[in-house]
């Protein structure tokens, strides 16, 4: 089971909200154990003593609860980037793969998601899969990603490009991305593909093109240029 989402990625106004309203309480605190102290020196009285105190603590509740990042669930996200394809692979104790097409794309394409999404959660820099890898949990191969039990092909040249397969290998998430000018169709006698990602790196042209094409073939498709970051919770 897996739920799909769009990312409303508004990460700086995210992370000052946040941090305005861990100042707010803050100051909330202090104030609270100043006019305990006031208030128990002037009357000395235990039951006003006892409020002040379950107030205090639900202060603190909240400032803990804003402070420590929450459960992480495993997810897919496709990130909304013209001049970088990456699909990001996250596990539940925030370890993550990124799957891109060019070797500096977390440190100048995606430095802003690195300084404030992936800041905000508390997330280490992802391990960038740029070329065929095997770990434990993740295995990639020409631009094919298998993690989960889910298949990710990030389609970004000809490679595909008159080959044959005798059989099909299913495809949960068809990656189509700027550099590959090919048809769709050609893909489904190698590929049996269950859903089309169109990049934001597509231009407008190509974009519409391959929507008529996923309409012709029964295909569903999710553009990211017009939705933003798309992410798909395991």
């Amino acid at each position: 089971m897996f739920e799909l989402g769009y990312m409303d990625y508004q990460p700086i106004a995210f992370g000052f909200y946040r941090l305005v309203v861990f100042i707010f309480l803050g100051v909330c605190l202090l104030y609270a154990f100043f006019m305990l102290g006031l208030y128990y020196w002037s009357t000395g009285s235990r039951k006003a003593l006892i409020r002040v105190f379950a107030g205090i603590n639900m202060i603190l509740v909240l400032l803990l609860y804003i402070h420590f990042p929450r459960t992480t669930v495993p997810s897919i996200v496709f990130y909304n980037l013209h001049n970088c394809a990456a699909v990001h692979l996250i596990e539940a104790d925030n370890s993550s793969y990124l799957c891109s097409n060019r070797k500096d794309s977390t440190y100048i394409y995606m430095k802003n998601i690195a300084e404030t999404y992936w800041k905000r959660k508390k997330m280490p820099i992802p391990h960038l899969l740029l070329s065929d890898y095997e770990g434990r949990n993740v295995w990639s191969h020409k631009g094919i990603v298998h993690w989960r039990g889910m298949n990710i092909c990030m389609v970004t040249d000809g490679y595909w490009r008159n080959k044959s397969a005798t059989n099909l290998l299913d495809i949960d998430y068809m990656y189509l991305c700027k550099g590959y000018k090919g048809e769709i169709a050609p893909l489904q006698k190698l590929f049996h593909i269950k859903r089309i990602v169109l990049d934001a790196s597509l231009g407008d042209y190509k974009s519409k093109a391959y929507k008529e094409e996923c309409k012709t073939l029964g295909l569903d498709y999710i553009d990211i240029s017009e939705k933003g970051s798309f992410r798909i919770l395991l």
